[in-house]
């Protein structure tokens, strides 16, 4: 049976039990056990192998979905990683990243989920701080398995607690609406249908379309009376990680070297020139993201001197 086949199989047949009895089926069957989190760490991205062991997952994930054409440099990311409102996470077993996703918080330029599920304007208003969950991707072999909750519930409470987030939208493949819906509380915004948020060159398939799903941070607590339930020893369900002190002991973060909070979850400077000015950039920043991102970016910054360039493409600097 062909991998998505096997995918689909379980959600479809949930399908035959009445909402509420599936959600709460998968609820158990949701637990984490608690040695398995002696080998795993979430980390917020701030060096280059951080970031770039996230952008080669999200590139081998979205190469083999038939999103994108595999690249040269095996790297993929998209225009708002050139923001300081995105920070990028990667859960990490054993040292090796088999996880990874991003959140990107709400500017001037808008989220990728809206240029497909339009409604999401509605979402905004005063005191309100709406963000996109993205670029999610996850090695082949825990692809379905319990491990990556320790990702979703790390960005959950980094949403919730640091952030100030107060609803989180995400795009995921229809075929899985039931687990967000069941674990997390999302609910639907509008039908399925084929996702338009990429960046440039990257396309979902007809055949592959998406759900939009909404979450309201600001009432989530009223979501732990659903986890009335003990799990089987030794094991964590999705709400006891979710709930766990903040941050938790397999969380790791940034060192504070002064300055907000927020500022230091960014892409450092010397990263900024090499992904997105420098030959391993996936493409130029659209006129638009230039302009938004001069507002965080010094010229110096964004103009890399030509020694510079030069020097990345492994060519000797001209005498000129």
């Amino acid at each position: 049976m062909p991998i998505r086949a096997r995918k689909q199989l379980l959600p479809r047949l949930l399908q035959w039990l009445p909402r509420p009895v599936r959600h709460a089926v998968l609820r158990r069957k949701a637990t984490l056990a608690r040695e398995a989190l002696q080998d795993v760490e979430v980390e917020i991205a701030h060096t280059r192998e951080g970031y770039l062991d996230a952008f080669r997952l999200v590139h081998d994930a979205y190469a083999w979905r038939g999103w994108i054409t595999p690249q040269a440099n095996g790297v993929y990311l998209t225009q708002h990683h050139a923001l300081p409102q995105t920070t990028v996470f990667v859960l990490r077993q054993a040292g090796r990243c088999v996880a990874t996703v991003s959140l990107v918080l709400d500017s001037g330029l808008g989220l990728p989920f809206e240029r497909t599920f339009p409604e999401m304007a509605a979402l905004r208003g005063p005191n309100r701080v709406v963000a996109e969950i993205g670029s999610l991707a996850v090695v082949p072999e825990l692809r379905g398995t319990g491990v990556t909750i320790c990702l979703f519930a790390a960005l959950w409470r980094y949403a919730r607690h640091l952030a100030g987030v107060t609803d989180l939208v995400i795009a995921v493949d229809a075929h899985v609406v039931d687990h967000y819906e069941g674990l997390f509380g999302f609910k639907a915004m509008g039908k399925p249908r084929s996702y338009q948020g990429f960046g440039e060159g990257v396309q979902a398939l007809e055949e592959d379309p998406v759900a939009g799903l909404h979450q309201d941070l600001s009432t989530v607590d009223d979501w732990s009376a659903v986890y009335d339930f003990q799990p089987r020893r030794e094991a964590l369900h999705v709400w006891e990680l979710a709930s766990a002190p903040f941050p938790s002991a397999w969380e790791k973060y940034p060192p504070h070297e002064g300055g907000s909070d927020l500022a230091r979850f960014k892409l450092p400077r010397h990263l900024f020139q090499e992904f997105f000015v420098g030959p391993d950039a996936m493409a130029p920043l659209e006129p638009a993201t230039q302009d938004y991102v001069l507002h965080f970016r010094t010229p110096q910054t964004v103009t890399v001197p030509p020694q510079q360039r030069l020097a990345w493409l492994g060519l000797e600097p001209s005498a000129a």
